[in-house]
């Protein structure tokens, strides 16, 4: 039971750690414990992370995601379908079990009032050290060519590994985060509220997103749209695409980018997966 009176349930992964979730979800009630925090939260007419909430259970931080379901429309979602806080936390148990790169989630606390579904809040481990991606590539100009190259290869491969797993959003690119590892970079894909079982990566929608990950106001050499565009279809498996989206990238689509191959060692492993997929 909830402070204020409302009936609860943890949802866990599958292979959930129960004592860890319960901890954070008593870190969370002693957190809204503080007006200024309950009063946060009660101002959040949708959907909201929120940031400066931290929830720490044994030396991790846990980031969480607060859903208000307060008028009728948002309510009747969650009885016709999963609503959003369920649709997330869902997707993100299949892919972080896929060993695709999105947070850990640890659980969604549910909250309910005459069996309506009224608020939820989604925890997921924190991602130390990463930046939002639009953030990122503001700063390109500082990496060489061949670092530049290298964080499109492996973006175009973290993307098309995503999209064939059945995950797509029109926000992805909001929703992406960056960390420099070595001489590379990883990339974790942190929000699927607006992922839907039926709405998947076609050509269409992707033609529609790839573009996000070239802003006009960022200078994209030549040479890294294509580090971007054959990693990506590489992974996708889906080579009948590349005219077309070489297109609306402004590629050739005829070439293949020799330093693709130089900065991608694990190319050979994701050509392999395709001859096998055939």
């Amino acid at each position: 039971m909830s402070h204020d009176g409302y009936s609860r349930n943890l949802l866990l992964p599958v292979a959930g750690q129960s004592e860890i979730a319960c901890a954070a979800v008593d870190s969370l009630d002693r957190a809204c414990r503080a007006p200024k925090v309950r009063e946060k939260l009660r101002r959040i007419c949708k959907r909201q992370a929120v940031q400066d909430l931290r929830i720490s259970v044994q030396d991790k931080e846990y980031f969480a995601k607060y859903y208000n379901y307060k008028d009728i429309p948002r309510i009747l979602e969650g009885l016709g379908w999963f609503a959003d806080a369920e649709r997330n936390f869902h997707n993100h148990c299949y892919l972080h079990a896929a060993s695709l790169p999105v947070p850990r989630p640890l659980g969604l606390l549910r909250e309910y009032s005459h069996g309506l579904l009224r608020r939820a809040m989604l925890f997921t481990e924190r991602i130390e050290g990463a930046t939002d991606f639009k953030q990122f590539i503001v700063g390109l100009e500082t990496l060489s060519a061949r670092q530049r190259l290298r964080f499109y290869t492996e973006l175009g491969k973290a993307l098309g590994r995503l999209h064939r797993f059945g995950a797509y959003t029109e926000d992805t690119d909001k929703n992406l985060m960056v960390r420099a590892k070595g001489e590379g970079f990883e990339f974790f894909f942190i929000d699927f509220d607006n992922s839907y079982p039926w709405r998947v990566a076609t050509l269409r929608r992707t033609l529609k997103s790839v573009g996000k990950y070239f802003p006009r106001k960022i200078n994209h050499r030549q040479e890294e749209r294509q580090a971007f565009l054959d990693s990506y279809l590489r992974e996708r498996g889906k080579p009948a695409w590349r005219a077309i989206l070489s297109e609306r990238l402004n590629v050739s689509p005829s070439s293949t980018s020799s330093a693709v191959m130089q900065t991608a060692p694990d190319a050979p492993e994701s050509a392999e997966k395709q001859r096998e997929a055939a």
